[in-house]
């Protein structure tokens, strides 16, 4: 991952998950659910799934989500994922809410 990507990019897609799940009453959604969601940002993110289900493993090994599945991923955020969705906990690989656009 070029180091821009990781920098700018991968933490607002995290915080775009994080949000997202916070917003859903079982704090439950599909990797394809969430391309879409992301997508239609108005930070101008164009991702992959390939992209999507990277930076959910990189939020799994970090304690903010869970998965389940195989090419049906199932994510669920974890309440530190949900804390810092909230602005109540941070974590420097996940983009801060100031620093999203409209999510």
């Amino acid at each position: 991952m070029s180091d821009y990507k990781e920098a700018r990019i991968a933490p607002l897609i995290r915080a775009h998950v994080l949000r997202f799940l916070e917003s859903r009453r079982d704090h439950e959604s599909t990797a394809d659910i969430l391309v879409t969601v992301i997508n239609g940002t108005r930070d101008g993110l164009s991702v992959y799934y390939s992209d999507v289900v990277e930076e959910l493993r990189w939020l799994e090994r970090n304690g903010h989500v869970t998965l389940q599945g195989g090419d049906f991923l199932i994510v669920t955020a974890t309440d530190r994922g949900l804390r810092i969705a909230r602005d109540e906990d941070r974590d420097a690989g996940i983009a801060y809410p100031s620093m999203i656009k409209g999510g």
